[in-house]
C-alpha cells in the first residue's frame, strides 16, 4: 500500500503543485482544471494512505506490547514523554491535517482566488514545512545523538518539553495566519495596515488580533527552537560518552519486547487499513478487466508480461 502511495507521488504530486499557478492569467483554464481538480486528488490519496498506515503501524506496535484495553489504550499509553515519539506524532498530525487540508483548499480555484497571496499561504507553509518537516527532524536528532554519535542527551527534562513548546506554538501560528489570510491580510508586505497610503483599508479587529497572536507564539516557538539547537550542540560536545552497547538516554528501544499473551492485531486496525486500500483498488481494478466469456484466462490479467509471471 505504501509503495503505491509513493508511485502516486511520483506521477501526480508535481502536477498537483499547479495550484500555485491558479491566478496566473497566462495558464489556460483547461490545464488548471485537469491538474487541480483531478490530478491533485491522486496526490491527496497518497497522503491519506500514509496518514492511515503510519498511525496504524504505531497502534499495532503498541498492541503487540500488550496495550489492548479498549480502543485507545495504545494511544493513551504511548511514550508521550519520549521527545522522539512526541515530535514525530505532532508533526504527523500537523502535516496531515493543518498542512494537508489547507493545501487542498488552495487547490480549489474558487477558494484560491480568495486566499492567493494572503498570509494564509505562509500559514500553510508553516504547517507543512515547520511542523511537518522541521519538527520531525528535531525528533530524529533525539534518536541519533545517543545511537549514532554515542552521546548522552543533556537536559532530559527540557527534551521532554521541547517538542510541545515548539510544535504547539507553531500549531497556533499556522492557524492564526490562515485565519488572518481568510480576512484578506496580505503577505510579503511589512505593514498590513498600509499606513499613509492614499486609499488605506481598515482591517477588522480580528485581523489585528490574529497577527498579534502570530508574533507572540512565534517568539515562543523561537525559544523552543533555539533551546533545541543549544541542547543538541551541548549534547554532542559535552554529553557523556556512551560505551558500546550502552543505551542510556536512547529515546526508542532498539528491540521490540516479546508479545504478551493475547496481543494481536486489533480489528479496528484492519478497518483503518481498508480506507487507503479500497480507493487504490478501485483505481487499479479497471486496468485489468475481466476476460471475455470463453477465454481460458478469464479471471486473471492476460498479456505477455502476465503470461510469463503465471
Amino acid at each position: 500500500v505504501s509503495r503505491s502511495a509513493f508511485l502516486l507521488y511520483i506521477l501526480f504530486l508535481q502536477l498537483a503543485s499547479a495550484h500555485h499557478l491558479l491566478s496566473d492569467p497566462g495558464v489556460g483554464s483547461e490545464w488548471k482544471i485537469v491538474n487541480t481538480s483531478y490530478f491533485m486528488y491522486f496526490a491527496v490519496l497518497a497522503s491519506m494512505i500514509h496518514g492511515m498506515t503510519v498511525p496504524g503501524a504505531i497502534e499495532q506496535a503498541q498492541r503487540l506490547k500488550g496495550y489492548n484495553k479498549g480502543l485507545f489504550e495504545w494511544l493513551r499509553k504511548a511514550p508521550w514523554g519520549n521527545p522522539a515519539f512526541s515530535s514525530m506524532f505532532l508533526s504527523l498530525i500537523g502535516f496531515g491535517f493543518l498542512g494537508g487540508i489547507s493545501g487542498v483548499m488552495m487547490g480549489a480555484e474558487q477558494l484560491n482566488m480568495l486566499i492567493h497571496n494572503t498570509i494564509y499561504v505562509p500559514g500553510h507553509f508553516h504547517a507543512t514545512v515547520v511542523i511537518g518537516t522541521t519538527l520531525a527532524f528535531m525528533g530524529l536528532t533525539y534518536f541519533l545523538v545517543p545511537v549514532l554519535f554515542k552521546r548522552e542527551v543533556l537536559f532530559p527534562g527540557f527534551a521532554k518539553l521541547q517538542p510541545y513548546l515548539f510544535g504547539l506554538s507553531m500549531y497556533v501560528v499556522a492557524l492564526v495566519m490562515m485565519g488572518a489570510g481568510t480576512l484578506g491580510v496580505s503577505r510579503r508586505h511589512w505593514d498590513m495596515a498600509f499606513a499613509g497610503a492614499p486609499m488605506a483599508y481598515e482591517w477588522p479587529g480580528a485581523a489585528y488580533l490574529m497577527m498579534g497572536l502570530t508574533g507572540i507564539f512565534s517568539c515562543i516557538a523561537i525559544v523552543g527552537g533555539a533551546g533545541w539547537i543549544l541542547q543538541i550542540v551541548f549534547s554532542l560536545l559535552f554529553g557523556k560518552k556512551l560505551e558500546e552497547g550502552e543505551l542510556r538516554s536512547t529515546p526508542i528501544p532498539l528491540t521490540l519486547p516479546a508479545p504478551t499473551t493475547g496481543s494481536k492485531v486489533h480489528p479496528v486496525l484492519l478497518r483503518e487499513l481498508e480506507v487507503p486500500v479500497l480507493p487504490v483498488g478501485s483505481v487499479v481494478r479497471p486496468i485489468f478487466p475481466a476476460a471475455r466469456p470463453g477465454n481460458p484466462k478469464r479471471g486473471r490479467a492476460s498479456g505477455p508480461f502476465f503470461d510469463r509471471c503465471a
